[in-house]
């Protein structure tokens, strides 16, 4: 019961309530037409025709549907003068141009005011893209002058590399010669160095030869010293094939006749010398040499 009663409570405040709403829609729905109409008595009143106010009003037209209305509607509603029918449609006609001149006023004022802002704006964008003109032509310049810069930088360089590629050509060429020269030498000390080994090899049997030979001589003349010690005559040695040559110190110098070997030299001790000279060869000089066994 309690929700029942809630329910009807709830659905009689929406109905007062909706009740309230189409009044006041009501009410402004009368005032608007009130309004409408006073303006239309108005303009009536202005043209003359204010009592033609009432038959309007009656049929429910006002300034929006007057222009709507023709002749044949103006002499059905009762305006039986022919001058006030055409001057009512004159009049209508020229609140139509009015109306139809101020909304192109302002729809021409709205546009005029957007081309100011616009035009504003592109004086602004104008300024902007001056100023930024202004700036590239001097980064243009500058860019130029750097281009000339590197441009005669570029040229040095190709003087200077022109030049480095002369002098390598030059300094190849004298590479190219001093390898000559180089190959030419190593041959040369090829050259040498076999002839030195050669001559080494020869030396070395020489020295060897003479080795032997003076071990020999100085065995026998050990022999000769110790005989002469006993006081005793050494035996005669033969040396065949032994000449004696004067040597340019004062000396004797023994070789033999057919050989080309190196003869050795005995040469008698200097004055002050450590070396003590053996009884009956001092003063004496002489080499000796073994004769070819060919």
């Amino acid at each position: 019961m309690r929700a029942f009663n809630r329910l009807v409570r709830s659905k009689w405040s929406e109905w007062e309530e909706g009740r309230g709403k189409a009044a006041a829609a009501r009410q402004d729905e009368e005032r608007k037409l009130l309004e409408r109409q006073k303006a239309l008595l108005e303009w009536l009143t202005e043209l003359g025709l204010e009592g033609l106010h009432s038959c309007l009003i009656r049929e429910g037209v006002d300034l929006n549907t007057l222009q709507y209305i023709s002749e044949a509607d103006l002499e059905r509603m009762g305006v039986s003068l022919l001058a006030q029918r055409r001057q009512l449609l004159a009049a209508v006609k020229t609140q139509n141009l009015y109306l139809d001149l101020t909304a192109r006023i302002k729809s021409l004022e709205a546009e005029n005011d957007e081309m100011r802002e616009a035009h504003a704006a592109q004086g602004h964008s104008l300024t902007g893209t001056t100023a930024s003109l202004a700036e590239m032509h001097a980064e243009a310049e500058r860019l130029s002058r750097n281009l000339d810069a590197e441009s005669e930088r570029s040229d040095r360089l190709d003087r200077e590399l022109r030049a480095s590629n002369d002098e390598l050509r030059g300094t190849r060429l004298q590479l190219e010669k001093a390898e000559e020269k180089a190959a030419a030498f190593a041959a040369d000390v090829d050259q040498l160095l076999s002839q030195l080994h050669s001559t080494a090899a020869g030396q070395k049997d020489a020295f060897k030869e003479m080795r032997s030979l003076i071990e020999r001589e100085g065995l026998s003349l050990q022999g000769d010293i110790r005989a002469l010690k006993a006081g005793e005559r050494p035996p005669p040695r033969r040396m065949s094939g032994v000449r004696r040559q004067s040597s340019g110190d004062g000396g004797r110098r023994l070789s033999t006749d057919g050989g080309v070997r190196p003869s050795v030299v005995l040469m008698a001790p200097q004055p002050g010398s450590s070396v003590a000279a053996a009884p009956g060869v001092a003063g004496a000089a002489f080499s000796t040499s073994q004769p070819n066994q060919s």
